[in-house]
């Protein structure tokens, strides 16, 4: 075939991905990488800390009262906060919360 036809040749298209895909690869997988990391390091902001956790001390039940053989309320302190639970056999209902005070200055 003459090189003067004015024909598309295929050289003009590469195959083989360029440099920027290549970078933009590696990117995603540092960033996968960072990301695992942080996970397993519990430096993520939205972790949320579980009982038992070293960070977070467990939930402490203050007071109880049994209403009825399948329900009762319980007063819980947990993160700095205290809650009134009322628990029956099949679901648990924050009823109420409020902040624990702290001892005066």
């Amino acid at each position: 075939m003459p090189a003067d036809l004015p024909l598309r040749r295929d050289d003009a298209f590469p195959s083989s991905p360029g440099y920027g895909v290549w970078i933009a690869l590696m990117l995603f997988a540092f960033a996968a990488f960072a990301f695992v990391r942080a996970l397993k390091s519990g430096k993520l902001p939205w972790r949320v800390p579980v009982a038992g956790d070293a960070r977070s001390p467990a939930p402490r039940v203050v007071a109880a009262r049994q209403l009825t053989p399948q329900a009762n309320l319980q007063v819980v302190q947990w993160n700095g906060k205290e809650f009134l639970l009322a628990c029956t056999a099949h679901s648990v209902t924050v009823v109420d919360s409020r902040g624990i005070e702290g001892p005066a200055p």
